[in-house]
């Protein structure tokens, strides 16, 4: 019997950003390696959500505008951060241009195809690893 290797598990996937009359403007092609982002995305991610209820906490506290500024600043970093490793630095800098810098709109858009694709394929791959390693070190003698 053959010793079997496998090639990571990628997401390859067609974006289409569109006017709210449904026209095209354009398509973005999503080639992700879900193996090689793992783990910087689930750091970033955390990033997010951190800066995330910073924002909101600073609504409801009515800081400064100064520092509202701030935060949403960090806010919006860490959302291009995410989409630079899930989408690659072309398709993220489309991606702010359509949406002119609005990261709230933008996030609003984004998201869920992170949150309904890319999500539950790294679970997956996590998963599957954790089962791997598993099985191939068990009842190893070294």
């Amino acid at each position: 019997m053959a010793y079997r290797i496998h090639r990571s598990n990628k997401v390859v996937e067609d974006l289409e950003l569109t006017e709210s009359d449904g026209t095209v403007v354009k398509t973005l092609h999503i080639d992700v390696d879900i193996d090689a982002i793992t783990a910087q995305f689930r750091a970033q991610y955390n990033d997010l959500v951190k800066a995330e209820r910073a924002v909101k906490a600073a609504q409801q506290a009515g800081v400064s505008e100064e520092n509202f500024q701030a935060l949403y600043t960090d806010y919006g970093e860490a959302i291009i951060t995410i989409l630079k490793t899930v989408m690659g630095e072309d398709n993220t800098l489309e991606v702010l241009e359509f949406y002119e810098d609005n990261y709230i709109e933008m996030s609003l858009q984004i998201f869920p195809f992170i949150a309904d694709v890319i999500i539950p394929k790294i679970r997956d791959t996590v998963t599957a690893s954790k089962q791997q390693i598993k099985t191939r070190f068990r009842g190893r003698k070294w």
